[in-house]
């Protein structure tokens, strides 16, 4: 082992760690640009090295080779998803565009002022007037109207005379960094044209079906029931957004509002409920973990993902993919793996309260669960 203080956790799940702390302490050095950061990292990479034996000189390079890269890898994915944002605004301030864009997705805020939001992957972008020439753009961005635009999911549309504003909020800009969103656009009756409508689509198939069973389920539900079935198990808070305030009025006078929020533990019912069925089904063990996945990626497909959600996801879905793969799955592993993952495709989730509430508690239970696991060997073993 590298070190008496991780005793419980294997040597390999001690390099994750270095990595992942690194890679937040790269993020955080260029995020609140504090000189006195990078210093002190690398005091702290030389106070893991000397926690080691001398026996294992290799390793204590190892590990301080990886915990250098990860502090510079996490600076610059920072750095880079930043820049990007603010490119776009310097180069969208103050003009307008005519855009040709996919539509990704199509729902309707209740409550809200335009409540009509699309959301759109843009492809290409030009400033609308004469002699203006096209370029290319690969950026989301969400327009809010007040009627519905006559669009469907899929299409390739243009929109003329666009104006982009940057938000005077820069937290607004971080989340919206977070969304993979660059900009939002309120327009109360913007000029569209569908430039090509594909035949098939999955991306429109699944949106129809999403469509289908909350409208089913809303006309079958008594009001404050679709409410919180809808927020809680398919993740769409928009679809009943007055009933759901007033219900959370109530869950916040009793303390229990955290009851509401979508997590990890509604997808474990889900597959709790899965597994108490196909255990009266006479299937090989296998044959069953593959149902289990499957199950999983249709009501991943099928709702309104949220970041804990996804963590779940992943983490349950790496956990019964294991014994496929003939590997013994180790929850902290796999925990680490994923929370690494996602931070390396979006740093800047990690100012974000769900993003550090669900994987610290999630490596919380994971720690615990392991020391008891290994008190209890032992106790066996001296019985």
């Amino acid at each position: 082992m590298i070190t008496p203080r991780f005793y419980f956790l294997p040597t390999n799940i001690v390099y994750i760690f270095a990595v992942i702390i690194f890679f937040i302490c790269g993020i955080l050095w260029h995020a609140t640009s504090m000189p006195l950061l990078l210093p002190t990292t690398l005091i702290a990479m030389l106070t893991i090295a000397t926690l080691t034996t001398k026996k294992n000189v290799a390793k204590n390079t190892l590990l301080v080779a990886l915990a250098s890269t990860a502090f510079f890898a996490g600076n610059f994915r920072y750095k880079q998803q930043i820049a990007a944002q603010e490119y776009f605004f310097k180069k969208t301030r103050g003009k307008t565009f005519d855009i040709i864009a996919t539509v990704q997705n199509m729902q309707k805020n209740d409550g809200a002022i335009s409540p009509f939001c699309s959301t759109l992957f843009v492809k290409k972008i030009k400033e609308s007037r004469e002699n203006a020439s096209w370029e290319k753009l690969r950026k989301n961005i969400q327009i809010y109207t007040f009627k519905p635009l006559a669009l469907q999911v899929a299409d390739k549309v243009k929109i003329k005379q666009i104006t982009i504003k940057e938000p005077a909020n820069k937290k607004f800009v971080a989340y919206l960094i977070k969304q993979s969103i660059a900009a939002t656009i309120f327009k109360k009756n913007p000029s569209c044209k569908v430039l090509h409508r594909p035949r098939y689509a999955i991306n429109r198939w699944l949106h129809l079906k999403k469509q289908t069973i909350l409208n089913t389920l809303k006309r079958k539900m008594p009001r404050r029931l679709f409410a919180i079935f809808s927020s809680l198990f398919l993740g769409n808070k928009s679809s009943c957004k007055k009933e759901t305030d007033k219900v959370k009025i109530k869950f916040k006078a009793w303390g229990i509002l955290h009851l509401l929020a979508r997590s990890g533990l509604h997808l474990i019912l889900f597959l709790l409920i899965c597994e108490y069925i196909l255990q009266w089904v006479p299937l090989y063990f296998l044959i069953k973990q593959i149902i289990m996945i499957l199950l999983s990626i249709l009501y991943l497909v099928l709702s309104w993902p949220s970041v804990s959600f996804i963590r779940a996801f992943s983490v349950l879905t790496a956990y019964k993919a294991c014994p496929l793969l003939n590997i013994k799955p180790d929850l902290i592993h796999i925990v680490a793996i994923i929370c690494f993952t996602m931070l390396l495709h979006n740093p800047i989730q990690i100012f974000f309260v769900d993003f550090q509430l669900s994987f610290l508690l999630t490596f919380t239970l994971a720690i615990f669960s392991k020391i008891q696991t290994k008190q209890k060997r032992k106790q066996k073993i001296k019985n």
